[in-house]
């Protein structure tokens, strides 16, 4: 099944423009949509250290770059 079929089937197919249409679900390209669900990368160790406290059980570690921290 090539992805145009895939699309089609199973996320709704086309708009008007030949975007797939979940593609055009408010906050698709919104940047900030996607930090505000589930972040990956902290630019700060106060901004992972809050991440943490809500999210117990879970970790982090430094980024392999030296800068910023990811989860684990």
């Amino acid at each position: 099944m090539g992805d145009w079929d895939y699309i089609n089937e199973h996320m709704g197919g086309h708009d008007e423009d030949g975007l797939p249409n979940f593609m055009s679900e408010p906050g698709f390209a919104d940047d900030s949509y996607y930090e505000k669900k589930e972040p990956d990368y902290f630019d700060t160790f106060e901004e992972e250290k809050e991440w943490a406290k809500n999210n117990p059980g879970k970790s982090i570690t430094r980024s392999p770059d030296g800068k910023g921290y990811i989860k684990k």
